[in-house]
Formats: C-alpha cells, structure tokens, sequence
C-alpha cells in the first residue's frame, strides 16, 4: 500500500526541515526503491492511527529476529559501487531541517535479505528466507544500524522496517559512510529515471516535507528552460529527456533533484495477421507464421523492432518462450490451433499482440470401379433407381471415416467445386443421361473449404438380355443304353 499524508498531519509531528519524503509500501509487491545519496530518507511511519496502514507483514517470508512484525515498510535498493554499506534508521515523533531527531525515540526493528539479481522477483517468500538474511534487530531501541559488507555492482538488497511502537511518527533512513574511502555506494537511476512508452504519461514526485516551492525546469535542447513553478510537488509529463526540479524551504538550503524519462516507441499492429490454412491429402501441417510479418509491421521500420510468435496469450504479453521456427511451424493441436504475434522495440519494454489461427485439415476422394460403371434396366422402362451414396461412398472415401467427410455428386465440374446442385442420393439413372460423367466432392467437416473435386467417373445403363423361350432341344445318344449321357449345355448358346 501507498499511504499519502497531508501536509496538515504532517504539522502535528513536525516542524519545517529539508530533506526527501516519500511514502512507503506495506507489503512487498509494493515494495519502494531507495537511494541512499547524500541525504537521509524521511517518512511517516504506519501506525495504529493511521486506517490505511498494515498492522502486521504479510506471511511467507522467514522474518528471523522479528517476533513480531507490526507496521512494515518495504524497500529495496541497488548497488552501484562496490564496498561496504553502513545504515542507520531512526523512528521519532519529529526530526529538525537538517534531519536530526528533536522529539520522542520510537522503538524500531529491520531485516535486511540479499543479495539478488536484477530480474529477480524480489518478493518470492522462498528467497525471503534465513539462508539470505544479511542483518536483522529486535532490540527496544529507536535506533537501529546495520551493515551490507562487500556489496557488488548491481546487486539488490531488501529491507523491512518495522514500528514497533506503533506510534505515529517519522523513520529516518540513511547510508552513515557515503563518500568516504572504500565505501559502497546505491544506484540513485532506479529512483529518478522512468523508462516507458509512447504516449505514456510520467509522474515526476519530488514530493519533501517542509518545502515551500517548486521550480520545474526542461532541458528542450538549448538548455533547462522553466515549465513550473510553485506549488507542484509532483509534475506529469510526456516527453523525453532531462528534468531537473529545485526545491525551496522557508528555512534551509535549496535542494536540487534531477529526473530521466526515457521512451521507446510504442509499436501497433499495422494490419491485422492472416488466419492461415492448409489442406491436404496427407501430412502433419507446417506452416509460415512469418507471412504475417510484413502484415504487423506495415510501414514501421524492421530495424526498430522485433517481431515474434508464440503459443499463449501470456507468453506474448511477457515476450516469454518465443517459437523458435516460426517460418516452419509444426502444427501442435490439429486440426485449429492459435498462435500469438508479438512486436516490440528493441529494448522489449513497450509492444503490441495480436492472435490468428491456423488450421491443418486432410481429404482425399478414391477412383470408382469399374469406370464406366454398369447399371441393368432390369424392367426395361429405360430407367433405373441407384442409390449413390451406398454404392459409390466406400470407393470414393477409400477408407477414410465417414463420419468426418461429407461427399456430394455433381454433372458438372463447376458445380462441385462450388459445392452447388448435388445430386440426390436416389439417382435416377435413364437413357437420356446414361452416359454422362458425375463429379465427386469430398468435404472436410471441420474445414468445408478442404474438398477434392478430382474423381469422376460414368454410369451407363444396359437392358437385360432377351431370352429365347424355345431354344432347340439337344439331343445325343444313350451308346451303351444305361440311362445316363454327357450334355454340353453351351452348345445351346446360339439359340
């Protein structure tokens, strides 16, 4: 949590003085950044005065010395020259214009956890453990130092300071030996430089109790030109480059503060990518994602971003596990699969997505045998019935599942291409269109536009032979008269 303080609450506990004051965050995925500098951190403590402060840390961290954990405020910082760091926190009721206490010491406690790398996730609880515990004290004092021996470059230290007392109050925190030999230092960019995109808008807080004025200035180019002046705290801006701010007290010496903003551009998606198809007799289904990469970019130069794909929605929004050949692409979940476009600039912080589908469907249609296929006019009305789905479907899906292909016949070629006019499945066949070639369409279920319209094949249609009813008889003799005598039944043929 955030906690802003009126300046009214603020005069209850204090009178005028110099130096930065800044909220602090009661739990740690609202963890604040500090700097050490030159200068002390003040703030007001979380106290049981205050509704919107946390009485107690979160659980999950291992705590160590600290029984109890009343009030947090979490803080990490990074180093930036080596050696050691020596800091010292305060808790009192009131501190004077050059940061010393004047009122009543309140009890204060800390743990210090480190060292971790940038990138790290600075609040997982199975790093907040005892293994990277660098110092920690529960002792009654309102004064509490400790040290970070041996600081590298880059490395990120967290810390917890509580309010025991859980009185209302100021926490003064302060890096004892900056600038002396041998000692460490904190990178102040992570406090004053602001990295975003495009049409984001930065908020500038030089927020510091007991200032009586604020003087913004630019640097447009020619040099730092005034933008405000008075009473703004805080200040929102848009664009790029250097802002300095100095800072007036009715009692005290003027403070400067410097800020960076750097923005990137913010890519869109130029077009929208292509739904992408295949449709084939056999295969597994490899495809060109980059097709779509001249769609995405449009007019934006290819050397000012990088264009990726990938297989979730979250993998595209954090730029994770990009697909590796995304121009040969197996793939995963026939026949329909999704695929996420991802493009962002160089530097990976400000992108858009962008989704399509891809779909990998099979269909093959088999030969009719025999062609021409023979049906009998068994009646000899010139016509007859044929039923074209139980005759001919077995040949046509060649083994294939009925179940996932619709097959339809056509007299012309265009009509089943077009899928238009099929023929009933009670085909009539007669002597007017016996002859003519039929067209075969066989349908993918799951993708109607994967048909083969290759096979056609001819029904003719025959009348039945005319049989003599009275053949001449065949005679032969009965040589040794035992009753029995060998017929050759084909010499009857003819007749």
């Amino acid at each position: 949590m955030k906690n802003n303080y009126s300046p009214f609450l603020i005069l209850l506990f204090v009178l005028t003085f110099s130096f930065s004051g800044f909220s602090q965050g009661g739990v740690c995925a609202d963890i604040e950044p500090f700097c050490a500098g030159d200068q002390a951190l003040i703030f007001p403590n979380c106290n049981n005065v205050d509704p919107n402060c946390n009485n107690s840390a979160e659980l999950g961290p291992d705590y160590g010395c600290l029984i109890t954990q009343p009030y947090p405020a979490w803080f990490f910082l990074q180093i930036d020259q080596a050696g050691d760091l020596d800091f010292q926190i305060i808790q009192n009721t009131s501190f004077d214009v050059n940061g010393n206490p004047t009122g009543t010491g309140l009890d204060v406690d800390f743990i210090c956890w480190g060292p971790f790398n940038q990138g790290d996730d600075l609040c997982d609880y199975s790093q907040l453990q005892s293994f990277n515990e660098i110092d920690c004290s529960f002792s009654i004092a309102p004064v509490e130092n400790f040290t970070i021996p041996g600081a590298v470059p880059g490395q990120i230290y967290v810390l917890v300071i509580t309010n025991y007392n859980q009185s209302p109050g100021f926490i003064s925190l302060q890096q004892t030996n900056a600038g002396t030999p041998g000692s460490g230092s904190t990178d102040c960019s992570i406090l004053t430089t602001q990295i975003g995109c495009e049409g984001d808008v930065f908020t500038l807080d030089a927020t510091t109790l007991g200032a009586s004025n604020y003087l913004w200035e630019y640097d447009d180019g020619t040099g730092y030109v005034v933008i405000f002046n008075g009473n703004f705290p805080s200040i929102n801006v848009t664009q790029p480059g250097d802002y300095r701010v100095t800072i007036s007290f009715n009692l005290g010496t003027d403070q400067i503060r410097e800020f960076e903003v750097i923005i990137y551009p913010q890519p869109v998606i130029a077009s929208p990518p292509n739904n992408l198809f295949q449709c084939a007799d056999t295969g597994t289904g490899i495809f060109d994602l980059t097709v779509n990469t001249p769609l995405v970019l449009g007019g934006q130069n290819p050397a000012d971003y990088n264009i990726t794909y990938h297989t979730s929605q979250a993998d595209a929004d954090s730029g994770a596990a990009p697909i590796g050949t995304p121009g040969a692409y197996l793939i995963a979940t026939p026949p329909v699969e999704t695929v996420y476009v991802r493009i962002e600039d160089l530097s990976g912080t400000c992108f858009a997505t962008d989704s399509f589908t891809i779909t990998f469907a099979t269909v093959t249609s088999g030969p009719v045998t025999p062609n021409p296929f023979i049906i009998c006019d068994q009646d000899n009305n010139g016509m007859e019935v044929i039923n074209l789905s139980a005759v001919f479907n077995p040949m046509v899906l060649a083994g294939q599942n009925p179940l996932d292909f619709t097959v339809s016949y056509h007299t012309s070629q265009a009509d089943a291409d077009n899928d238009v006019a099929p023929l009933p499945t009670s085909y009539i066949v007669t002597t007017a269109n016996a002859g003519s070639t039929i067209y075969i369409r066989v349908e993918n279920n799951d993708e109607t536009t994967c048909f083969d319209t290759s096979q056609n094949f001819v029904i003719n249609m025959d009348t039945p032979p005319v049989v003599n009813p009275m053949p001449d008889p065949l005679v032969v003799c009965d040589d040794d008269n035992n009753g029995l005598a060998m017929f050759t039944l084909h010499d009857a043929d003819m007749d």
